[in-house]
């Protein structure tokens, strides 16, 4: 990652904020084909060429995903219930 070029310090950090909350999540290709129900197990991050200001000007990273069950109808369905009820 080239944070000075491309950015992407904030995806990191919301894989961090995902892993650290246990979220679930489904995973597609690039090509949408849907992989399965995921969660980050971890992130590790290595900042390389410090710029003056302590960011790298290259992060290598790694992302662990572990599979997890399919939530239950139950599951989805209280999902949904919580998203709707933000509008009212």
């Amino acid at each position: 990652m080239l944070p000075f070029h491309r950015g992407g310090l904030d995806s990191l950090q919301t894989l961090s904020d995902m892993a650290r909350d246990g979220e679930r999540f489904r995973l597609a290709r690039g090509d949408g084909a849907v992989l399965g129900w995921y969660a980050v197990a971890s992130v590790s991050k290595a900042h390389k060429y410090l710029s003056p200001t302590g960011v790298g000007y290259v992060v290598e990273h790694t992302v662990t995903l572990t599979e997890v069950p399919t939530p239950g109808v139950d599951a989805v369905t209280e999902a949904l219930r919580m998203i709707l009820s933000l509008f009212g």
